[in-house]
């Protein structure tokens, strides 16, 4: 599955007519940082990922799931496509290799879900929210 949150990035930082130093300023975070998201040499956090897609007034899953700069723009009132819906065949069945691709988009989305959660609850109880 391809994830374009670094190449998301980049583009929304330049439609804004931002620079590396001046969104990470806005994000608290260095230079250094925001050009290492944008090479994909490391990844924001999850909290952070939450910053950046509240900071582009956009959802993680946007963010990080769809080609925004060659497919839907930014802020378009089209949805990105139904991965289910775009792949059936004019018999309306799947193939099993768009089965695994949905089963495996599924399950990222649960895996975010999960973090998101225990985040949640670790600042809901603080550390001990694991016991």
């Amino acid at each position: 599955m391809e994830l374009y949150f670094a190449e998301n990035l980049r583009f929304l930082r330049r439609k804004m007519g931002l620079t590396q130093s001046e969104l990470g300023a806005k994000m608290d975070k260095g230079h250094t940082t925001i050009g290492n998201w944008e090479k994909r040499n490391s990844r924001p956090s999850i909290e952070e990922m939450a910053e950046l897609a509240r900071f582009f007034q956009l959802s993680i899953d946007e963010l990080m799931n769809y080609d925004l700069a060659n497919n839907y723009g930014v802020r378009s009132s089209r949805k990105a496509p139904s991965l289910v819906s775009e792949s059936v065949d004019k018999n309306g069945v799947l193939s099993e290799t768009t089965l695994l691709q949905h089963l495996k988009i599924q399950q990222k989305y649960i895996e975010i879900l999960q973090e998101e959660n225990r985040l949640l609850k670790q600042i809901a109880y603080g550390n001990n929210a694991d016991a």
